[in-house]
C-alpha cells in the first residue's frame, strides 16, 4: 500500500520563503522609488489643476482670481473682487499625497499668479510681486539624483498653464519651452 505524502517538507519550505526574501530585497527599493516619484506627480497635477481652476474662475466671475502656493506644493485660490475684498474660493494642503515634495519658483521669491477675467496672468499681483512663471518641483527623499523624476510647470502671460519635464529633449511633446 502506497502512502500519500501530505504538506511540504522543511526544505521546500526554507528554498520557497529564501526565494521570496530575494525577490523582496530586489523589489522595495524599486518601489519606493516609484511611490516618492508619484509623489511628485501628483503634486504637479494638483498644481496645473489649481491653475486651471483659478483661471476658469477669474474668467467665471469676470474678476480677478489668485493662486498662492503654501508650504511648497499646497494652495489657496482667491477672488479678488474689484473692491479690494479677497474671497477664498478653494484650498488644498500640501500635505495631501505630496509631503516629501519641494518646490523651486521662478521669479525668486514669489508665491502667486494672479489672472485676470480674460484669462490671462496680470501683470503684477495684488501684493505687489510679480507673478509666478515657473515651477519646478523635486523629491530630496530619493537619494539618487538619476532615479528623481522632476516635473516643471509653466505659467505663461497668455495662461495656458502647461506641465512638462526638463530632462526631456528633442521633439517630444513633454519637452519644456
Amino acid at each position: 500500500m502506497k502512502r500519500l505524502a501530505r504538506g511540504f517538507s522543511v526544505l521546500e519550505v526554507i528554498v520557497v520563503v529564501g526565494i521570496i526574501g530575494l525577490l523582496l530585497s530586489l523589489g522595495v527599493p524599486s518601489f519606493f522609488t516609484y511611490t516618492q516619484n508619484m509623489q511628485i506627480r501628483s503634486a504637479a497635477e494638483q498644481i496645473t489643476a489649481g491653475l486651471q481652476i483659478a483661471k476658469n474662475e477669474a474668467i467665471r466671475r469676470n474678476s480677478q482670481a489668485e493662486l498662492a502656493l503654501v508650504n511648497n506644493t499646497g494652495w489657496v485660490i482667491t477672488e479678488v473682487t474689484s473692491s479690494g475684498n479677497r474671497n477664498i474660493l478653494q484650498s488644498r494642503d500640501a500635505n495631501e499625497g505630496s509631503v516629501n515634495v519641494t518646490s523651486v519658483v521662478l521669479p525668486a521669491g514669489t508665491a502667486a499668479v494672479t489672472f485676470n477675467g480674460m484669462g490671462r496672468v496680470v501683470s503684477v499681483n495684488d501684493d505687489g510681486t510679480p507673478p509666478l512663471t515657473q515651477i519646478d518641483l523635486d523629491n530630496p527623499k530619493i537619494s539618487t539624483v538619476a532615479d528623481r523624476r522632476h516635473l516643471r510647470i509653466v505659467i505663461p502671460i497668455g495662461g495656458a498653464v502647461r506641465m512638462c519635464d526638463p530632462q526631456v529633449s528633442g521633439t517630444d511633446p513633454r519637452t519644456c519651452p
